[in-house]
């Protein structure tokens, strides 16, 4: 989720206003469940993290737009707000998420190395259908290199 360019925005597209209202909705829903929780939670959606990507990519086409036909008014500092707010959010969550995938991945490598199935040390599986393929991906690696550890 860093910078984007131009090409990286035309090519995942926008969002309409419905669709934008549901991710951010979506958004601030997830980091408040995922708030305090030792274990990623699952996404509202398997796009979610392309789908927030959209959802700053519209906000920023709608600033670029307001500015260019209005200049700097009421609706430009309204959306400069929000697009700090879905930032802000979206940066929160992701450093939340990182940090239970890498505690949850932690654990559960510990645990199967040296317990016994079954036990009640055991660890829940996450359904990772439920989440995003990327984040699965960022999974297997910690456990990969916690292996190396």
């Amino acid at each position: 989720m860093g910078s984007h360019t131009k090409d990286d925005m035309a090519e995942r597209g926008t969002l309409d206003d419905a669709q934008a209202r549901e991710v951010e909705e979506q958004l601030f829903a997830t980091l408040r469940l995922q708030t305090n929780r030792h274990l990623p939670v699952t996404l509202p959606r398997q796009d979610f993290w392309n789908k927030v990507a959209q959802l700053l990519d519209t906000i920023e086409m709608q600033i670029h737009e307001v500015y260019r036909s209005r200049g700097p008014d009421l609706k430009l500092q309204n959306l400069t707000k929000r697009q700090a707010n879905i930032r802000r959010t979206a940066s929160e969550l992701a450093r939340k998420r990182l940090v239970t995938v890498l505690q949850y991945a932690a654990s559960s490598s510990l645990r199967t190395e040296g317990g016994v199935a079954g036990s009640a040390q055991e660890i829940a599986s996450l359904d990772w259908s439920r989440n995003d393929p990327a984040e699965r991906e960022f999974h297997s690696n910690v456990i990969a290199q916690l292996e190396k550890f």
